[in-house]
């Protein structure tokens, strides 16, 4: 009887821990795919916001120096991945983001991954952001604004 008892704890007791993990593997796993998710606006809705100049607005290009300094979508601002160690360093602030409105993010096309990545790490600090889709490259090959960085302005190359 009591060897029964014992195993009827047990197996109770088992059961109870178990489904305490399941719910806490639960609970974490929306979080995980949440932050890998990204979410993106077409080349036309950049184009709006460049066009009408909106407020709380910021267009991010996190290319190279050389690439930037080259051309850049009208009025965006240089947040160079190599100035951020590929945005997988310790930063906690990017001075040039809007934490009030929003963050449009490009790189060169959809086959580099960089803009999602740097989307990924200026959400995971609070900076509302969305990637646009396309790249650069699609940006100028369909005729839309672009900017050259005059000279005197030259962004110098990040290590």
């Amino acid at each position: 009887m009591k060897k029964n008892l014992l195993i009827a704890i047990s197996i109770a007791t088992f059961t109870i821990i178990s489904s305490a993990w399941a719910a806490d593997n639960q609970k974490e796993q929306p979080k995980v795919q949440q932050a890998k998710e990204v979410q993106k606006v077409s080349m036309d809705t950049v184009k709006q916001a460049v066009l009408d100049k909106s407020a709380n607005v910021v267009i991010a290009d996190v290319r190279d120096s050389d690439h930037y300094n080259e051309a850049h979508i009208a009025g965006a601002i240089h947040e160079c991945h190599k100035k951020y160690h590929n945005f997988e360093g310790d930063e906690t602030e990017f001075p040039g983001l809007t934490n009030d409105g929003i963050n449009y993010i490009y790189s060169y096309t959809d086959n580099f991954e960089l803009a999602e990545k740097a989307c990924r790490k200026f959400s995971s600090l609070g900076y509302p952001c969305k990637v646009m889709i396309g790249g650069f490259d699609p940006w100028k090959e369909a005729g839309y604004p672009v900017e050259v960085t005059p000279k005197k302005e030259k962004i110098e190359k990040q290590n």
